[in-house]
């Protein structure tokens, strides 16, 4: 228990530091008296470039911004993306492709998890794992969900699964927040992929895991092994 809580409390401090690290433009260009509004406006990608942009450069344009941490500090996942495809043109751009999905997959697919460096700083650290998080959270919205073939399903949903292993064996680097999403991404997938087998329903109908759907939030342990072995069930009948 003591091991658990020391990993979560160090885990929480590379929160703070991508929170406050990703949120210090606020800050200093508030000191020089630009509003809000200006500050939004100066992050926008020009529209000559945005529509040149590969989808692969979209998807590190959302990466390096400060959009994805809108995950971290709204109430819930959906009011987040609300936010973050208001604020930022670069999300809209990349949510409209028709690409998107497949090249989020691919993205996702050349992640390794494993290429952590101990000797990293916090920051460094932080953004790396927060990086799995965003994408993950990413391939689970709705937009992406409806442009994932079957084939793609299959991929993503082993793909998912195998980091979700290897977060789980290692949580002194990827901890609570880096499971919870995870499995809220497979959870997302699995509703949108399974009304035909009776996974998607069983998932609503189940309180803690509707709960997860809703809000990218776990109530307890229980949900993650639930979520994963639906997701097992489905692979082995899609």
């Amino acid at each position: 228990m003591k091991t658990k809580k020391k990993t979560l409390f160090y885990y929480l401090v590379l929160f703070w530091v991508v929170i406050y690290s990703s949120f210090d433009i606020y800050a200093q260009k508030s000191q020089d008296g630009k509003c809000i509004d200006e500050i939004k406006l100066a992050e926008q990608i020009p529209t000559a470039t945005l529509s040149s942009l590969t989808t692969e450069e979209l998807i590190q344009e959302y990466l390096n911004s400060r959009n994805p941490g809108y995950i971290l500090i709204y109430n819930d996942i959906q009011d987040a993306f609300k936010h973050a495809y208001n604020d930022f043109n670069g999300l809209r751009e990349l949510l409209q492709r028709q690409d998107a999905a497949t090249k989020l997959i691919e993205f996702y697919q050349k992640m390794d998890p494993s290429a952590y460096d101990l000797n990293w700083s916090s920051v460094k650290k932080g953004s790396f794992t927060f990086s799995f998080v965003f994408i993950e959270v990413l391939l689970a919205h709705e937009r992406i969900l409806d442009k994932i073939t079957r084939s793609e399903t299959k991929v993503l949903l082993s793909e998912l699964l195998k980091k979700n292993e290897y977060k789980i064996l290692h949580p002194e680097k990827y901890s609570v927040i880096g499971v919870q999403y995870n499995v809220y991404s497979i959870a997302k997938l699995l509703e949108s992929k399974g009304k035909n087998t009776g996974i998607s329903q069983t998932l609503s109908q189940t309180p803690e895991v509707n709960y997860l759907l809703k809000t990218g939030s776990l109530q307890n342990d229980e949900v993650i092994s639930f979520v994963i072995q639906k997701a097992r069930e489905f692979l082995s009948t899609y």
